[in-house]
């Protein structure tokens, strides 16, 4: 059995039948959890305010409107890969730049300098498959905030 996330969200617009624009909804009760949920940076842009829209599947049965309280589902996942790309994989760049630097006998600045540039490459190489990336997170939509009895 698959565990998921679930987060209330409002929808922006209905593209189709089965996909709806959706952003996390700061007014709910979900809201004060964001301090908590690896997928936070993934949901804001630029401070509290500024939602950053997504797109989310409509699951068979669901009829929503734009302005709709929804619930929105993604697997728990999605919540280790976030933690994965943006915390871990930078970190173990910087360290395998700077172990190489010194493997190859470059002095300790040179190592710095080394595993500073292996990070800025690893985010680079984030920053521009960041579509991507976002494209892999999948939302589904599961009902109204009233269908889904929250």
């Amino acid at each position: 059995m698959s565990v998921t996330v679930t987060h209330r969200a409002l929808v922006e617009s209905v593209e189709s039948a089965s996909h709806a624009i959706v952003h996390l909804d700061a007014a709910s009760d979900d809201a004060a959890r964001c301090g908590t949920c690896s997928l936070a940076a993934a949901c804001r842009r630029g401070g509290e305010s500024a939602a950053v829209p997504f797109r989310a599947e409509i699951r068979a049965g669901v009829t929503v409107m734009p302005g709709d309280r929804v619930d929105v589902v993604t697997a728990s996942s999605t919540g280790r890969l976030a933690l994965f790309l943006l915390m871990i994989l930078p970190v173990l760049a910087m360290i395998a730049g700077a172990a190489a630097a010194v493997r190859a006998g470059l002095s300790q600045p040179w190592a710095a300098a080394a595993g500073f540039g292996a990070l800025l490459l690893t985010g680079t190489v984030l920053y521009l498959l960041r579509r991507r990336i976002d494209r892999s997170v999948r939302w589904t939509i599961i009902g109204t905030s009233t269908q889904t009895g929250t």
